[in-house]
């Protein structure tokens, strides 16, 4: 069993768990622009409109240790690196970087991130001396990805859209509808693991011919823009090209547009995606 679960987390291509890290591993040398971060990059951005070779890594849940840790191991190449990241999460005492458990499974693979995960306290001895741990609560998707895949990834880019139907968007119409008034907090300290990880890869992408882009994409309601512009202040100093389109829709927020709060349906991302082509072509970043 140990040895066909190593073997299956090294091969399979397919899943959100382990396959699409390693179709990330497989195309990321041959992708001139890549997208990272959370849900909302995987569903907001349509990866093939910005690049033909393009490939999306954004994960559900994931966050900015996970992604810097993955783009630690792109080679010295010139590419576009997009980073989608909220700006709230920065300043939230509760990360412990987390995010970076997803990557157990790489924990022998790369040296980079078996340091990331023993960095944080992300890792126990089973990892280190028993390599069936690092796929714990996996053995069931790797079968299912391996004897049937969820999709061909050879005709996958990491983008995912979603298709809100007419029921979907009544439901959402009666969320909106309740109580939201909300209090801004502004007494903001930054996580001091985030800000780790923002100026590591600052660094990198600076020392290994990366372009850099940080953005926000839409959201259907802002309670407090305090934090966006706390965030948007310290990128500013860094250098960091930085795109918050938390308003981009502001009042012409149809429903059509939205699967949630927070992210966009399929019709919602097309018209999204565009106006981050035009910026991007705007600053000679894509063509």
């Amino acid at each position: 069993m140990h040895s066909l679960l190593v073997h299956l987390g090294d091969q399979i291509k397919s899943g959100q768990a382990i396959g699409k890290v390693n179709h990330y591993l497989e195309v990321k040398e041959d992708s001139d622009l890549i997208v990272f971060g959370s849900s909302r990059a995987n569903h907001n951005l349509i990866t093939d409109k910005l690049s033909i070779n393009g490939f999306n890594m954004g994960v559900d849940g994931r966050s900015i240790a996970y992604a810097v840790s993955l783009i630690e191991l792109l080679d010295d190449k010139k590419q576009v690196i997009i980073l989608h990241l909220t700006p709230g999460n920065a300043f939230k005492p509760s990360y412990e970087a987390e995010d970076l458990d997803a990557l157990l499974p790489f924990y022998s693979r790369f040296h980079s991130i078996k340091s990331e995960l023993k960095r944080w306290g992300r890792t126990n001895f089973l990892n280190e001396i028993y390599h069936t741990s690092n796929f714990a609560n996996l053995p069931l998707a790797l079968l299912k990805n391996a004897i049937s895949p969820a999709y061909d990834y050879r005709f996958y880019n990491g983008y995912d859209p979603i298709y809100v139907s007419p029921e979907q968007q009544k439901i959402f119409a009666r969320v909106l509808a309740r109580n939201t008034d909300r209090t801004c907090d502004t007494d903001l300290e930054w996580n001091e693991i985030f800000k780790y990880y923002l100026n590591k890869l600052d660094y990198f992408c600076k020392e290994n011919n990366k372009q850099l882009i940080i953005l926000t994409s839409p959201e259907y309601r802002d309670y407090c823009n305090y934090d966006n512009n706390l965030f948007s202040e310290l990128l500013s100093k860094r250098g960091i090209i930085y795109f918050d389109y938390t308003h981009y829709f502001g009042d012409d927020s149809a429903l059509k547009y939205w699967k949630d709060l927070n992210h966009l349906s399929h019709e919602g991302a097309k018209i999204f995606t565009q106006k981050v082509k035009e910026d991007l072509s705007n600053k000679g970043i894509i063509k």
